[in-house]
């Protein structure tokens, strides 16, 4: 695929999950936050990051969503995730569409509310068990460009 293809799609895919981002803050009246991919090294400050740029944006909101996709990482880093996310907000709701497993099941308690669907998985297991080539990029953060 040309480079140029490769940046319409990248392109196409964040208009789209913006789009959804959109949708959850309407709905559950909070920022937003997508953690795709493992927490390892790197993704707390990643995190941090993410949440500090967020709250200058939105200002006085308490709540925060996270959409939540991981096999899961090193318990340090989600101690560090969860301090630094409890220091911004009083509410926090993880969803998880697909999976949560290992470190990541821990930080999904870490929450006020978690919502799933029948699909969805919630459990410790030993991720690497359960990686695929593509989990093996680097851990990214996403959030809403609105609001």
């Amino acid at each position: 695929m040309p480079e140029s293809d490769e940046i319409r799609v990248n392109v196409f895919v964040e208009t789209q999950l913006d789009r959804f981002a959109a949708a959850i803050e309407e709905k559950l009246d909070a920022d937003v936050m997508a953690i795709l991919g493992p927490l390892y090294s790197g993704a707390d400050h990643d995190v941090r990051q993410a949440t500090e740029a967020r709250k200058q944006k939105s200002g006085l909101r308490t709540r925060l969503a996270i959409v939540l996709d991981t096999f899961g990482g090193i318990i340090e880093v989600v101690e560090r995730m969860v301090n630094t996310i409890r220091h911004h907000y009083q509410e926090v709701t993880m969803i998880i569409p697909n999976r949560d497993m290992s470190a990541g099941a821990v930080f999904a308690m870490s929450g006020d509310a978690i919502m799933m669907d029948y699909f969805s998985c919630l459990g410790p297991i030993d991720h690497k068990s359960c990686e695929r080539a593509s989990w093996s990029q680097r851990y990214r953060t996403w959030r809403s460009s609105s609001g």
